[in-house]
C-alpha cells in the first residue's frame, strides 16, 4: 500500500512513513510526511528555534533532577536508618548490598524507574552506622532494604 507525502507530493510505501500512533479501529496511523522530508523539517524547526528549543530542555532538565532529588528525600524519609533511630535527611546514605550499578548521588542521569530498582539493593543508614557497617563492626542483611511504597511518586509539577 502507498501514500503521499505532504511535502515531496510522492507516493511512497506505507513503511517510508514514520508511526503516529494507533487508531481505535486497530490501524496504525502514520506522519503526513515521508521519513525523509519530516527530518528535514525537524532540523529545519530546530535550526529556527533553537533558543527556544535549548531552553525547554534546560527548564525540564531542572524540573527532573528536583524530581528524582525529592523521590530519594522521599524514601530516605520514610526508611530512615535501618539500625538506629536517625530520621534526619541529611545524615542518611544508601549503602548497596550487592551489584551496584550507580550511585544514588549521581540521580542526574537516569529515571525514576531505574532508581527504584537500585534502591532494591540498598540499605538506608544513618552517616555513623553507614561506617560501621564499612568497618565490620555492624552488619546489614536483606531483612534491612529500603521500603518503596508503589504509590510514592514525586511531584510532577
Amino acid at each position: 500500500m502507498e501514500k503521499k507525502c505532504g511535502s515531496c507530493g510522492e507516493f511512497k510505501p506505507l513503511e517510508e512513513f514514520c508511526r503516529k500512533g494507533i487508531l481505535k479501529n486497530g490501524k496504525i496511523k502514520r506522519n503526513a510526511y515521508c521519513r525523509l522530508c519530516n527530518s528535514i523539517r525537524c532540523k529545519e524547526y530546530y535550526h529556527n528555534n533553537k533558543e527556544h528549543h535549548l531552553k525547554v530542555i534546560k527548564k525540564n532538565k531542572i524540573k527532573y533532577r528536583k524530581n528524582r532529588k525529592e523521590f530519594i528525600q522521599n524514601v530516605k524519609q520514610i526508611n530512615g536508618c535501618a539500625l538506629c533511630e536517625e530520621k534526619e535527611l541529611c545524615c542518611l546514605d544508601f549503602h548497596h548490598l550487592y551489584n551496584k550499578d550507580f550511585l544514588l548521588s549521581t540521580v542526574n542521569i537516569t529515571s525514576i524507574a531505574k532508581i527504584k530498582k537500585e534502591l532494591k539493593k540498598c540499605v538506608c543508614l544513618c552517616s555513623n552506622c553507614h561506617r560501621k557497617v564499612h568497618n565490620n563492626l555492624l552488619s546489614v542483611d536483606d531483612r534491612h532494604i529500603c521500603d518503596i511504597p508503589e504509590n510514592l511518586l514525586p511531584n510532577t509539577n
